[in-house]
């Protein structure tokens, strides 16, 4: 039974560092995501990977902090080679994003566009 609940715990652990790592690494590349165009959807998927990439290093880090580091991308790759169908909710939330990201822009350049000075004097 204490093998069954130390498993658990564990995979509890890994499921929580994962979640940090998924939710701190879009935030640190979030100027990559919003932009209009086919340039931007370039920028977005560059943007995706190193937002992988990063969920790899903080949740290896935090699970396993000198291995982890190493490794954690690593296990990322392959696991998403393997199994593709498992990086489909993160490819959904990037897209998510993305899309939140340009609603975002569009609003800022409506609120700060430039308007020419009117003279009523």
């Amino acid at each position: 039974m204490a093998d069954l609940v130390s498993a658990t715990a564990g995979a509890w652990l890994c499921t929580l560092c994962a979640a940090i790592g998924g939710v701190t690494a879009p935030i640190l590349v979030r100027d990559w995501f919003g932009h209009a165009g086919v340039c931007g959807i370039i920028y977005a998927l560059v943007g995706g990977l190193m937002a992988t990439m990063l969920l790899g290093v903080f949740a290896g880090t935090l699970i396993l902090p000198v291995f982890g580091t190493m490794f954690g991308p690593l296990l990322v790759l392959t696991a998403s080679i393997a199994k593709p169908w498992f990086l489909l909710p993160w490819v959904i939330s990037l897209k998510g994003l993305h899309s939140a990201m340009v609603e975002y822009r569009a609003e800022q350049d409506t609120i700060y566009r430039w308007l020419p000075r009117i003279d009523t004097t």
